[in-house]
């Protein structure tokens, strides 16, 4: 699974809006969209705090940069 797709399906369980998610984060409702669209990706910091934002584990965020390589 793409980190664009974990993003919103994420999202999404939440029932978020992307204003709402960017608020939580401090960031732009923007900023959200680009990552969901596949045009930008969360740095290191920011992957922290979705996984923590998101209650997931690190092991799921590992398996997803594994398939995102293997894609590449």
């Amino acid at each position: 699974m793409k980190i664009s797709r974990w993003i919103k399906k994420h999202r999404r369980k939440k029932d978020w809006s992307q204003s709402d998610m960017a608020k939580r984060l401090n960031i732009t409702r923007q900023a959200v969209s680009r990552w969901e669209n596949d045009t930008a990706t969360p740095n290191i910091t920011m992957l922290s705090q979705l996984i923590e934002l998101f209650d997931c584990g690190q092991e799921e965020m590992a398996k997803i940069f594994e398939q995102e390589m293997e894609q590449q």
